[in-house]
């Protein structure tokens, strides 16, 4: 519903008012001075978005919410050399081998022999033709 509301703004007293904001000190529609009573509200009414804290009525308050600590987990990593020394020993050994090779060189001759043997033989002789 658009319109005119039956609700009245509540009514500043100067008292109310904060340093400097008493009347004739002109600071703008609405909160005193020359145009105190002439601002969108109409007469004597101020601008509700000029409310100071003391107008407000009364809050409540409730006990704090207390939700439980998060965790957070930072890691930092750092580097550190540990030397490892492993030493070594080499021992060179050198082989020589000694091979022995024995020769045994021969020389050849020939000899041709000859047998012969003589027999007695009784009876007429042998048959020639």
């Amino acid at each position: 519903m658009h319109g005119k509301s039956n609700k009245m703004a509540p009514q500043v007293s100067p008292a109310m008012m904060g340093p400097g904001m008493g009347p004739g000190m002109g600071q703008g529609p609405g909160m005193g001075g020359p145009g105190m009573g002439m601002g969108p509200m109409g007469p004597g009414m101020m601008d509700p978005s000029m409310v100071s804290p003391a107008m407000m009525g009364p809050q409540n308050a409730v006990p704090p919410v207390v939700h439980p600590t998060q965790n957070a987990v930072v890691n930092s990593y750092s580097t550190t050399i540990v030397p490892h020394i492993h030493p070594q020993h080499v021992t060179n050994v050198n082989h020589q081998m000694f091979k022995h090779l024995h020769y045994h060189p021969q020389t050849q001759s020939c000899c041709n022999e000859v047998s012969h043997q003589h027999f007695n033989c009784p009876g007429p002789g042998p048959f020639f033709r």
